[in-house]
């Protein structure tokens, strides 16, 4: 059954490989299909499926030339009508290779082609050897460290580095590597070293174990968020050389010995404010019983705080706790709930006060079934509980997702959707069911136009103002 039309989606990390045109188009209810290509003789197609959240939107990739064993590419960041990915292809003799494109809305409502696809150049640090020559090294970029933040027209895509200067040894300093589409019309990088950071001298020992787990997009800034040190690192990102600030995120037990998997239980979140301005929220789930994993101890619980950031005098800004909840107090309200722990919070884009989780039910020692739980905070009421993996799921088609999903669940990429698209054509679905049950027609296809930057190597386009391997 159709629904209303979403402002947002929350997308699968999880990229569906279907190679087989009968598959990809006509088993899937994915209408928005997008075309590109590495080479005349290596092309691929991209399709979306977007469900209105709870249920998670779904990106389907056809790519005969790509690597045997897993998909070969994954969405890395969005914001708005922006998304990223990032391409893996069999390594060849250089290597381990990876390629990036933009995906974006176009703004302009009467353009036949609502999305353009456009790949990114390379990305170079300039080094010299110890006779001056000059060496270019492709610089490599970890899935959860690059972010995207789009304004109006133009994108800038980014990561941020945390390091000790070579003179300084008490301070700590950043290196920006960002590429703005507005600067420059041809995507170059640029490469802006020894960027201040303004923090509190106690959390000078944050910094220098740093490094990040996710990439959020915030108003003017892209935010690096740790989830085990507990902190986020703000940055303006269209501004040349801007000031880099630190915030402490409102937890316990900050583990300078991090572990990735925090991102389990704890999320920092773009949503709507009551006001209409966007906010940054950050949901923990904590545990009675100190685990990450598994099932909950017998006879323990947890709890869930959810914080919005609020600003203060002379710029500032700090955590505001709003809503508190515990699992006593779920279970109380909601008997059918399964007394097992929330993971992977997701603060709804449109309504600040419901947050969306993952449940996970062990069938088997190879199986664990798992639902999106949404929960309204103020009413303190589970709204709905629907399936994201069944048991019956392991012998169909998408059997790779459920192995793999059981074994490492992972957050879901939020993103909100352009506004001027034709809702008639987003084939939105509102249940699996009908997810299951719905095909793509060809009236409800768009057609959408590649656009295509080249980046012949050993030529990348990188500017860099220092020139140094970070």
């Amino acid at each position: 059954m159709a629904a209303a039309d979403p402002n947002w989606m929350m997308l699968d990390r999880f990229v569906f490989r279907r190679d087989d045109a009968e598959s990809f188009l006509d088993e899937d209810a994915a209408p928005f299909t997008i075309e590109g290509d590495f080479s005349p003789d290596d092309m691929f197609s991209i399709a979306f499926r977007i469900a209105k959240p709870p249920v998670t939107s779904r990106m389907y990739l056809k790519w005969k030339c790509g690597p045997k064993a897993g998909p070969g590419c994954i969405p890395v960041a969005a914001h708005r009508g922006v998304l990223l990915l990032r391409f893996t292809p069999e390594p060849g003799k250089l290597g381990f290779v990876e390629h990036f494109f933009i995906c974006r809305s176009r703004y302009d409502p009467l353009d036949s082609s609502p999305f353009a696809l456009e790949r990114i150049p390379f990305c170079a640090t300039i080094w010299h050897d110890e006779d001056g020559t000059e060496i270019a090294m492709r610089r490599l970029f970890g899935d959860d460290t690059v972010g995207v933040l789009s304004r109006d027209e133009d994108f800038a895509i980014a990561q941020l580095v945390v390091r000790r200067p070579l003179v300084k040894a008490d301070k700590m300093e950043s290196d920006l590597c960002v590429l703005r589409s507005k600067s420059n019309t041809d995507h170059t990088w640029e490469i802006e070293e020894g960027l201040p950071i303004l923090y509190e001298a106690d959390e000078i020992c944050d910094l220098k174990a740093w490094s990040t787990h996710r990439v959020i997009p915030f108003n003017e800034y892209l935010c690096w968020v740790n989830y085990g040190i507990g902190g986020v690192l703000f940055c303006e990102v269209f501004e040349e050389r801007p000031k880099i600030s630190y915030l402490r995120l409102p937890i316990h037990n900050r583990r300078l010995r991090q572990r990735r998997v925090l991102d389990r239980k704890c999320s920092v979140c773009l949503t709507k404010g009551y006001f209409g301005a966007h906010e940054l929220a950050f949901v923990d789930v904590d545990r009675e019983d100190g685990y990450l994993v598994g099932p909950l101890s017998p006879k323990t619980g947890f709890t869930i705080a959810y914080h919005v950031l609020r600003k203060t005098g002379c710029s500032g800004m700090k955590w505001d706790l709003v809503f508190f909840l515990t699992s006593a107090e779920l279970w109380d309200l909601n008997k059918s709930l399964p007394r097992e722990a929330l993971t992977f919070p997701h603060v709804s884009m449109d309504e600040p006060n419901v947050v969306h989780f993952l449940l996970s039910q062990p069938v088997s020692h190879k199986f664990v079934k798992v639902s999106v739980v949404s929960i309204d905070m103020i009413r303190r009421k589970v709204l709905s509980v629907v399936p994201y993996i069944e048991e019956n799921d392991i012998h169909g088609k998408d059997s790779q997702m459920v192995l793999g999903a059981s074994s490492y669940l992972q957050s879901f990429l939020p993103s909100e959707l352009p506004k001027f698209i034709d809702p008639a054509c987003k084939h939105v679905l509102d249940s699996p069911t009908a997810a299951a049950a719905s095909r793509p027609t060809a009236s409800s296809q768009v057609n959408i136009k590649t656009e295509e930057i080249t980046d012949d190597c050993p030529a990348f386009n990188t500017r860099s103002r220092k020139k140094r391997v970070i």
